[in-house]
């Protein structure tokens, strides 16, 4: 299904990984790197990770494998904004797409 994608994963965002959450209950992330990904300008209501419907405006098709934690935060477009939800698209019992919703 997602195949025709593939070739399109070739955009750079930046992942900035949480790391731990500070005294005042910031987040605190740790040394941003670069991932590829297919992004898609698109409404969606989705639940994030507290199961609370919140709506996003972008989500990121990226490779199974790469690593992006709900608690991480995209730069993307120049805006510095939070994982909200992530999906996962299974292929012979392993992680082929993932959708990141920011």
């Amino acid at each position: 299904m997602y195949d025709s994608i593939k070739p399109w994963i070739n955009v750079p965002v930046t992942v900035k990984p949480f790391l731990k959450r500070s005294a005042t209950g910031d987040k605190v992330f740790g040394e941003a790197y670069d991932i590829l990904c297919y992004p898609q300008g698109e409404v969606n209501i989705v639940r994030n990770w507290q199961g609370v419907e919140i709506v996003s405006h972008n989500h990121l098709f990226v490779e199974g494998d790469t690593h992006v934690t709900k608690l991480d935060n995209i730069v993307f477009e120049g805006e510095d904004l939070p994982v909200q939800a992530i999906s996962t698209f299974y292929r012979n019992g392993k992680p082929d797409i993932k959708v990141v919703y920011i």
